[in-house]
């Protein structure tokens, strides 16, 4: 399990579809010094994905809940 990542139960996995990502996601908590384009390299997507799945997030600063795909 990546480093900061929330354990996987199943409350805290959503499917989400439309937009550019359709599929399984889960809930991260931003840390300091964490921007959207470390995150996305960090779990292996894109900066717009990230912004496309969280279109509602405003700035992304510590204790922010950001959605982060699953991969696999």
């Amino acid at each position: 399990m990546p480093k900061g990542m929330i354990p996987m139960e199943e409350d805290l996995l959503k499917q989400v579809s439309g937009g550019d990502y359709s599929g399984t996601v889960f809930v991260y908590t931003v840390r300091r010094g964490e921007s959207i384009p470390v995150l996305a390299h960090r779990f292996g997507t894109t900066a717009d994905t990230l912004r496309d799945l969280n279109s509602d997030v405003n700035a992304v600063v510590p204790g922010t809940k950001l959605l982060i795909p699953v991969k696999g």
